[in-house]
């Protein structure tokens, strides 16, 4: 295979020789990610398939180790992908097209000179092979396959050894072999590239740039000196801080991996706070960004493999240091436009950094829970028109308090876990701070139906309704026909056009002839019909 690979398969057969099993195989991860990816980008051909068979081999050895098998460590898959990008790689030279590394010469001498070895090798080994028919059953029914038997099993055992490819068929080998003959004959000259993405007018360069998203643009950047410095105005537009753990399978009764998993979040913290405190000392990164997600995906997972309840010690000593640092970042970022804050509280020092955010218009807040103090005049964020909150314990009910703040709210997105009961709106949000005065659009997911009677009151007590758009999903008992009758007679005021309702116990004609005459405006109309509590169903009657 070409210098890379092998390179790549050198160290991890140097790594074989150790007899710590989870050393080893983390190495297996580490060794594969530095010469596949260079800051996420998959740059030659097939990589990305290869990457997945790794991890899958990863977890095969391990379950061996863990049960105490033993496995052939050098019957490894993933060489089906090296066979295949080494001959298309050949392929794509002499076609015009190739991958990431473009097809430069001095790389196209080095791949052409191993080639020559791997086709001297195949043909040896073509001379002691005899093509076999092998019965194989697919789909209950027995077909016939090409296989290869050799009569000098010393050649076959030497040329596996050189080229590593132990668990792959000679067939395929073979198969591919022929292919790259083939494009060679139909394409004897290689096709050397002439022009480059970094020949392109910067105007070009900088289109392109801001037509990628922040991680396209950190990728190209990643390629060369030129597009980094051109890069450095896109990047940063968004940014990601979350705890960078990438969770590995468990095997069943293997306490070692548990203890791996929690050194490893223990670790990946270290580096979150390193990289918080990075962009704190990057007034130009800070002056750049626009888009910030605070604490991500991983956030509610790995609360879960350390066991730490919410506001423990435990919890504050480790997602302390996380949380201290958020007000900071976000009184420091003049152009935040989008916030998603996940998991952690929300504190007076965030409360107070937002109100000097005067172009932030979107903010989400997942499973969080406010922790400020309650004031009567709630700092105000005129500049925020959608919000999206997502309630999932009794904890997280406190995120009712960030409506006040909210005094030209246009889109409202909310959404309940399954289950959770116990909604309470204080009497200022149904006056004074009611949002559905300038509301326009509004979802609400697996509303149950105490949230569904509260939110047809909140709607009640508007002065004035502007809603234009409505998605009501009922939560699993659905949403009954009183409920359904008194929402409606609730939104008779709004200028609705699209509305949709999800869970319905009734749906009978009338329902259509009511919806008809209290939205005469309305353009789209989606009403679920649930015939259990757990599935939709057909409608009870004929539909036009």
């Amino acid at each position: 295979m070409d210098s890379d690979d092998e390179e790549m398969l050198n160290q991890l057969e140097l790594q074989a020789r150790t007899k710590d099993w989870y050393g080893y195989n983390r190495g297996i991860f580490t060794t594969s990610i530095r010469w596949s990816r260079r800051n996420g980008v998959y740059l030659k051909l097939h990589q990305a398939k290869e990457w997945g068979c790794v991890r899958r081999e990863y977890a095969r050895w391990r379950d061996a180790v863990v049960n105490g098998l033993e496995i052939d460590r050098r019957r490894n898959s993933s060489a089906l992908y090296r066979v295949k990008r080494f001959c298309e790689s050949i392929q794509g030279f002499h076609e015009g097209n190739l991958d990431l590394t473009g097809r430069h010469e001095s790389r196209y001498q080095q791949l052409y000179a191993r080639w020559n070895r791997f086709l001297a090798d195949v043909l040896h080994l073509s001379l002691h092979a005899t093509e076999v028919e092998v019965p194989v059953e697919e789909d209950e029914e027995i077909v016939m396959e090409i296989d290869y038997t050799v009569d000098r099993p010393e050649v076959l055992e030497k040329f596996q050894k050189d080229w590593k490819v132990w668990a792959i068929s000679l067939e395929f080998i073979f198969r591919h072999t022929k292919r790259t003959l083939e494009c060679l004959s139909e394409h004897p000259t290689p096709v050397f590239q002439k022009l480059l993405l970094r020949d392109f007018p910067p105007e070009l360069i900088h289109h392109i740039m801001f037509l990628a998203n922040s991680a396209d643009a950190q990728r190209l950047g990643s390629t060369s000196k030129y597009f980094r410095k051109t890069s450095l105005s896109h990047i940063y537009i968004s940014r990601i801080f979350d705890i960078p753990f990438r969770p590995i399978p468990l095997v069943p009764g293997a306490p070692a991996d548990s203890f791996h998993q929690q050194k490893q979040i223990r670790a990946a913290g270290d580096t979150l706070v390193e990289e918080l405190d990075f962009v704190l000392s990057r007034p130009d990164i800070l002056e750049s960004l626009q888009h910030v997600t605070m604490f991500g995906q991983w956030y509610g997972l790995v609360k879960k493999i350390l066991g730490f309840e919410s506001g423990s010690r435990e919890y504050r000593n480790f997602f302390g240091p996380f949380e201290s640092r958020v007000g900071p970042i976000l009184r420091r970022i003049p152009k935040l436009k989008t916030l998603t804050l996940t998991g952690q509280t929300i504190s007076n020092e965030i409360v107070n950094a937002l109100e000097s955010s005067r172009n932030l218009h979107s903010i989400e807040v997942h499973s969080a829970q406010i922790t400020a103090r309650k004031t009567t005049a709630p700092p105000q964020y005129p500049s925020v028109i959608n919000a999206d909150l997502v309630f999932d314990s009794d904890e997280t009910l406190s995120l009712w308090g960030l409506l006040r703040s909210f005094p030209n709210l246009r889109s409202l997105e909310l959404r309940f876990s399954r289950g959770l009961t116990g909604i309470e709106l204080e009497a200022d949000l149904r006056t004074r701070f009611n949002p559905f005065r300038t509301l326009e659009r509004v979802i609400i997911e697996k509303a149950e139906p105490e949230h569904i009677e509260v939110i047809t009151d909140w709607i009640q007590s508007s002065p004035s309704l502007k809603l234009t758009h409505l998605c009501l999903e009922g939560g699993r008992p659905g949403i009954f026909l009183r409920q359904t009758r008194e929402l409606l007679l609730a939104l008779n005021p709004a200028p609705l056009q699209v509305l949709i309702l999800d869970g319905l116990y009734y749906a009978e004609p009338d329902l259509l002839d009511t919806i008809a005459g209290i939205f005469p405006n309305l353009r789209a109309l989606t009403l679920l019909y649930r015939q259990t509590r757990s599935r939709v169903s057909t409608w009870p009657r004929t539909s036009w």
